[in-house]
């Protein structure tokens, strides 16, 4: 009825429902990224210093206070769909790189950049890619051996278009799309709980919950029981941390 009568959702993603926090680049007001920043703070430890890190389009989370191993040498990638499977990863300026993430899965790829990342944060891609198995092919051979990705995808969120949005990701589906194209699991995690994920579907943001409530239950890991529990069986983001394995 609410739909209906136009009063919800609030806003779309509770953008501008924020809490009073600054707002950095890095969306507080927005409950799903809120989560994404608290979780590469918890396991921002895991990244070598001086690191080499990767991140989407722009830099976003590779800042001092959430991954400050990264700021030093932070490239950013920009995604160009191609139809050659000997298309390469490029370099096209300054701490930038160009290379469709799918034919880079292919052996015939090549280029430079392959191989030589640190770690390379993958925040909300692979739900607009239409082939992820090969996608994560391409991800293994852009970092380079030890290295890891910072991997995550939304499993309860708006329909967005960025041209495309095709899937959304359990953190079982995650794994077995990253495992196939050889990574190792470090670790799982998921974004709030049934609550915060309906509120985002509601167009709620993070000034609409209660801070004690929100920062006990916003970053969670994904736990044997989890199906069993409905206070907390729906949630908001499937998040990994992968390696790839030292060869």
């Amino acid at each position: 009825i609410m739909f209906g009568k136009k009063l919800l959702p609030l806003a779309f993603w509770g953008a501008g429902r924020g809490d009073g926090t600054a707002n950095d680049g890095t969306r507080p007001d927005v409950l799903i990224r809120r989560y994404m920043v608290k979780f590469y703070q918890q396991h921002a430890h895991r990244i070598p210093a001086n690191a080499r890190c990767l991140e989407w389009d722009q830099v976003v989370y590779a800042r001092p206070s959430i991954l400050p191993n990264c700021v030093n040498n932070t490239w950013t990638f920009d995604y160009k769909k191609v139809s050659d499977p000997s298309a390469s990863l490029t370099l096209a300026g300054p701490s930038k790189v160009v290379g469709d993430l799918v034919a880079l899965g292919s052996p015939n790829a090549g280029g430079d950049a392959l191989g030589t990342f640190d770690a390379i944060i993958c925040n909300e891609v692979f739900e607009h890619v239409d082939q992820p198995f090969e996608a994560a092919k391409g991800l293994f051979r852009m970092v380079k051996p030890g290295g890891l990705v910072l991997w995550s995808s939304p499993f309860i969120a708006q329909y967005h278009t960025v041209p495309n949005d095709y899937f959304r990701y359990t953190p079982d589906g995650a794994e077995k799309v990253l495992t196939d194209a050889g990574f190792e699991v470090v670790t799982r995690g998921r974004g709030g709980d049934s609550r915060l994920a309906t509120a985002l579907l509601m167009g709620f943001g993070s000034g609409d919950i209660e801070h004690e409530y929100m920062d006990a239950h916003l970053v969670n890991e994904v736990e044997p029981d989890l199906a069993k529990r409905p206070s907390e069986y729906a949630f908001m983001e499937s998040n990994l941390i992968v390696r790839r394995p030292l060869e």
